[in-house]
């Protein structure tokens, strides 16, 4: 007998069904089908895995067998105000939500909503994920963040005081030492006055180590404070090559400072900038064993450059690109060199380098003349 139009209809919507049924069957997340009054009227076999249910013990059944007692009035609630403003959306927006699987065992999970028109009305079609091993991790996550963000206080907290401590007795022993060598306890002969010097030398050294790494926690921390005013910067290099003088000497370096015939200034934080020049300065002599050492300040309208050039070891091509990181090692400068960069960073400007191994090495401090 051939087939009616009604009978090839009938056919169609038959295998238009078993299709969908079969999509919504192999759906990796799982999907529920949830009428108006609440009821549950398909599931698939992930949410038989998910909540540990058979799908024959939750057709029919309300919805909030799946929903843990706690959250079942709010649930309710969510239900009527979805079906009286239907639209797709995740359910629970800003909440956490939680799912009760048959053992009573409660898991996150997360929850898209559907509305769907039939002949009978709007049903809703529930996709849920089982969360519980990204919430898992987000909660591993959160307790190594909260374990890093304590001991970077306790870093902090140590090299503040270490630095603290040591500042107080150096700038004595610096004070006694000056004095002496002043003759203020009485006449100093020139082999004195030279171990004096070395050991005032050392002092200077350590304070500057215990300045870094004051300045590296406050860097960490976000607590570098800056005054910026105008300074003059031939006075500031001038006043460096003073200080660093007698350590290159000692060194046998030839050391120079070269200044434009005009003053140069600068709207900077002086003591900043004044440290950034001493570290770079402090590296080359400390890597320059024979040779010379300049100091060279440049300007123009819109910015000065300050230039420390040294005929040292040199650095590796590699290691360009890392020395202003705070944990790398050129010697034990890493930390003077990252506080450096930030300070430049502050000032809008830059810090670079050029160097040949075995030649030597050229840094470039580059900022505005006005901030």
């Amino acid at each position: 007998m051939p087939m009616t139009k009604s009978d090839k209809l009938a056919q169609e919507v038959a295998r238009s069904t078993n299709f969908l049924k079969k999509i919504v069957e192999s759906a990796p997340n799982g999907i529920l089908i949830v009428n108006k009054e609440g009821h549950i009227a398909l599931v698939n076999r992930q949410i038989e895995k998910t909540f540990g249910y058979s799908r024959e013990e939750l057709i029919g059944k309300p919805m909030d067998i799946l929903v843990p007692k706690r959250f079942r009035s709010q649930h309710s609630k969510d239900r009527r105000n979805f079906f009286g403003h239907p639209s797709s959306r995740s359910m629970g927006a800003g909440r956490d939500l939680c799912g009760l699987r048959k053992d009573g065992r409660e898991i996150p999970v997360e929850i898209g909503l559907n509305p769907i028109e039939t002949a009978d009305g709007v049903i809703v079609l529930a996709a849920i994920i089982d969360i519980t091993k990204r919430k898992q991790m987000e909660e591993e996550l959160k307790k190594a963040n909260e374990e890093l963000e304590r001991l970077s206080q306790i870093k902090s907290f140590f090299a503040s005081m270490v630095s603290h401590e040591l500042k107080t007795p150096l700038s004595s022993i610096k004070e006694g030492l000056q004095l002496i060598l002043d003759g203020a306890e009485g006449p100093v002969n020139e082999a004195q006055k030279t171990i004096l010097g070395i050991a005032k030398e050392s002092v200077d050294r350590l304070a500057r180590l215990a300045n870094n790494v004051l300045g590296f926690s406050q860097l960490e921390a976000g607590k570098m404070k800056f005054l910026f005013e105008k300074t003059m910067l031939n006075k500031l290099l001038a006043e460096v090559y003073g200080m660093m003088k007698r350590a290159a000497e000692k060194k046998k370096i030839d050391f120079v400072l070269i200044l434009p015939e005009e003053a140069v200034s600068a709207v900077c934080d002086r003591d900043k900038i004044k440290e950034v020049i001493i570290n770079l300065v402090d590296n080359a002599i400390k890597f320059t064993d024979q040779g010379k050492i300049s100091i060279r300040l440049e300007s123009d309208k819109n910015r000065v450059a300050i230039r420390v050039e040294d005929a040292g070891s040199g650095i590796k091509k590699e290691n360009l690109d890392k020395i202003f990181e705070g944990m790398h090692r050129r010697g034990g400068s890493g930390l003077g060199l990252a506080i450096c960069r930030q300070i430049i960073t502050e000032h809008k400007g830059t810090i670079s380098v050029k160097s040949i191994p075995g030649k030597g090495s050229k840094f470039s401090v580059v900022f505005p003349s006005r901030i």
